[in-house]
């Protein structure tokens, strides 16, 4: 699961996703369409926590890609609640190690 590919499989849940379907979607994705993972978002952590153990019943590994090498910061920006919770939170897209490691961490 990366956190840069999420919309087709978060489209029920749309607070769990920000630009879904953003268009131009040059300056929000690399390619359409368009939705990353909300990390500020408690229910994210909800659904991924289920999708990740039933993961981990399935296959067994003891590792897993969680992604975060293809956020865009046009679209993290595009979400006031999201840019709110980064500011409170020390956090910013420039820094990705470390939104991604508080990311991770909920995980």
């Amino acid at each position: 699961m990366q956190i840069g590919h999420a919309n087709a499989g978060f489209a029920e849940y749309p607070n769990v996703t920000v630009c879904a379907n953003a268009v131009p979607y040059i300056q929000y994705c690399l390619q359409p369409p368009c939705g990353q993972l909300n990390p500020s978002t408690p229910l994210t952590y909800d659904i991924l926590d289920g999708l990740l153990s039933q993961a981990a019943n399935d296959f067994g590994d003891d590792f897993v890609h969680l992604g975060f090498d293809e956020v865009n910061e046009n679209c993290f920006m595009s979400d006031a609640g999201l840019v709110e919770w980064m500011a409170g939170n020390g956090l910013s897209v420039k820094k990705k190690n470390k939104c991604s490691s508080v990311f991770d961490k909920n995980v």
